[in-house]
């Protein structure tokens, strides 16, 4: 049970759970679109996830090479604004605004991965994560809002306008946490504020071991510690 308050106007913009598999034995992102046909009632817009891959030129030609590779598909639902994918190398579930609750969205996740199992059948799972995007808006003085802050010498000027910083910790059993603050320039007397907290561990286990969620779970206790943690009261008490 989480030590902190549940935000009834949480101030998210994309939650997502992502887990990556060992690339599947083919090569051929066709053998995925039976995924598509199982929740294209829900999913109904389909989208190609290629990835691009650019050589160096040659250095007689000067012509660089290039070439694509289908690893998967996205399938959004446009009323929840809700994105699944199903790739060659694993699996990613994001609700974008209108988060409600860390239950359904573990819930969902769980439903259509298990449709992805079912199809894909990958060999083990080599990475989870969850990743929780904030945007905010905030009042001068921004130290009485946020507690990480970028700090200038006494001897420069103070007249800080924006900052973006990214800070990667390592936490216990292998867990790291990626923190990228983004503080923007003030509009009509407010600061826009994105908050993007990523937890992710790198691992090797079944794809159908229980574990993976129990992972899943304590890394929501980790998003919650470093969102609260790291913000003073008045910055996320409008959102209760």
């Amino acid at each position: 049970m989480s030590q902190y308050r549940h935000l009834n106007k949480a101030p998210i913009t994309e939650a997502l759970i992502d887990i990556q598999v060992h690339m599947l034995q083919t090569n051929d992102a066709s053998s995925l679109i039976p995924f598509g046909d199982l929740v294209k009632e829900d999913f109904p817009k389909k989208y190609l996830k290629k990835s691009l891959s650019v050589e160096i030129p040659h250095r007689d030609t000067g012509e660089p090479s290039r070439w694509e590779l289908l690893l998967g598909f996205a399938y959004e639902s446009p009323k929840n604004h809700r994105v699944v994918q199903s790739r060659l190398d694993g699996f990613t579930f994001s609700q974008l605004k209108r988060y409600e609750t860390w239950e359904k969205l573990t819930g969902e996740a769980k439903r259509l991965w298990d449709m992805y199992l079912t199809v894909a059948q990958p060999e083990s799972i080599k990475r989870i994560a969850v990743r929780f995007i904030n945007s905010m808006e905030i009042e001068l003085p921004i130290d009485d809002y946020l507690k990480i802050i970028p700090l200038l010498p006494p001897a420069l000027p103070q007249g800080m306008t924006s900052s973006l910083s990214r800070i990667v910790v390592k936490a216990e059993s292998d867990t790291s946490i990626i923190l990228t603050q983004s503080v923007k320039e003030a509009v009509d007397d407010k600061i826009p504020v994105i908050l993007d907290i990523d937890v992710f561990r790198h691992c090797s286990l079944p794809p159908e071991d229980e574990e993976v969620w129990e992972i899943i779970e304590s890394f929501h206790e980790i998003k919650n510690a470093f969102f609260f943690e790291g913000l003073h009261q008045r910055a996320w008490e409008p959102y209760l």
